[in-house]
């Protein structure tokens, strides 16, 4: 049988860890939000109006940051030479992509030997549509006099220019330009890519 000054000790102990508990509760949450945002955290990021991209995808100098980005992201990333991967999680500007809302993606070819743009939802996936429509691409938009393309991105709509959207929440874009010119790869951050133009909203 334990002797009171053993259970005093063990009153103590268990009043010391009480008291220490939300401490380390909020230390690991700390550290584990510090994981996540440095996973998602712009460095080493090019931004071109609301795209972004990082030239380390898929090459050897990628640090172990952006190899852990890529992981999270599921891409499967050639080296840029083969590939330069843009996103889009906002319009023009600066809105988050809304599926409440109807959009216009809009220019001429980025300088790369073929491209496509897909969307996907918030969690990373192709939304499921009637349609069975997730990408837009060189070969499949329409052209206006002048070469340029406009793709509508919407929940609903027809041909071979609209892109439909999730039926709820937020969702993202994905520029992928591939073979791209010796131009695109040296200044990513200034070579004119298509802009994304909010329309209306319900």
């Amino acid at each position: 049988m334990a002797t009171r000054t053993e259970r005093g000790g063990r009153r103590a102990r268990g009043a010391r860890l009480a008291r220490l508990f939300p401490s380390l509760v909020a230390g690991v949450v700390l550290g584990l939000l510090g994981i996540w945002l440095t996973l998602r955290s712009p460095a080493g990021v090019i931004r071109n109006g609301p795209w972004q991209t990082d030239l380390a995808t898929g090459s050897t100098a990628a640090g172990p940051v952006t190899r852990a980005r890529i992981a999270v992201a599921g891409l499967l990333a050639l080296s840029n030479t083969e590939a330069i991967y843009f996103f889009a999680g906002n319009d023009d500007e600066g809105r988050p992509l809304d599926a409440a809302c109807d959009y216009r993606v809009e220019g001429r070819d980025p300088e790369s030997a073929w491209w496509s743009i897909t969307l996907y939802d918030e969690a990373g996936y192709l939304p499921a549509n009637e349609a069975q429509r997730y990408s837009v691409s060189r070969t499949t938009v329409g052209r206006g006099a002048n070469g340029a393309f406009s793709v509508r991105v919407a929940p609903r709509g027809s041909g071979a220019d609209w892109l439909p959207s999730p039926a709820a929440g937020h969702f993202n874009l994905a520029l992928r330009c591939y073979e791209p010119s010796t131009a695109l790869r040296a200044n990513p951050g200034t070579v004119a890519l298509p802009r994304i133009v909010r329309e209306t909203c319900r």
